[in-house]
Order: structure tokens, then C-alpha cells, then sequence
């Protein structure tokens, strides 16, 4: 993946590299564009898997950059989830603070 041109990055891609913690300088604001359009944007696992790998990029990250932060919890915050995990997984996020 590292050697893909950025725009060639299938969502399976993208999750593995946040989840990765690789380039999330490059790869979240895509991701969030992404995510902006297709909250539950799935890759290899289920619906809205990346969404999960993106709310556990850990908050030193977030802290760094607030305005990302900011529109990752306004598409959270208009996400609805049937998926138990997934609520899970939101409910673990908003409690971390962002």
C-alpha cells in the first residue's frame, strides 16, 4: 500500500493503514471525506469498519489535530447504527473525550 498512489486507495486499504497508524497525516483527511459521504464505508470486515478504525486512532492524535476531531464526532454523531458492536465502538469514543 505503500507504494500506491494515495488516490488508488480502496477502503479495505485505507482501514488497514489507520488501523495501522501509517501516514494519518495523508490517510484521515481522506478517510474523513470518505466517511463525510459514506459513514458505514466497508472494507474487508463490515459495515462501518472503517469508522471503527478511525475512532481508535488514540487521542494524543486527535488532540493534534481538533478540527479533524470536530468533524469526526459530527459524523459520528449523525451515523445510525443498528450494529451492536458498532455502537459499542461509538459509545467507546465519545467516553475517550475527543
Amino acid at each position: 500500500m505503500r507504494r500506491r498512489p494515495v488516490g488508488q486507495l480502496a477502503v479495505e486499504d485505507l482501514r488497514t493503514l489507520v488501523g495501522q497508524q501509517v501516514g494519518l497525516d495523508v490517510v484521515v483527511p481522506m478517510v474523513l471525506d470518505l466517511l463525510a459521504a459514506e459513514p458505514l464505508a466497508e472494507g474487508d470486515f463490515y459495515p462501518g469498519d472503517l469508522l471503527a478504525a478511525t475512532m481508535r486512532v488514540p487521542v494524543e492524535y486527535w488532540r493534534a489535530y481538533p478540527s479533524w476531531a470536530a468533524r469526526l464526532r459530527d459524523i459520528v454523531d449523525a451515523v445510525d447504527v443498528d450494529d451492536e458492536y458498532l455502537r459499542r465502538e461509538i459509545s467507546a469514543f465519545r467516553g475517550r473525550g475527543y
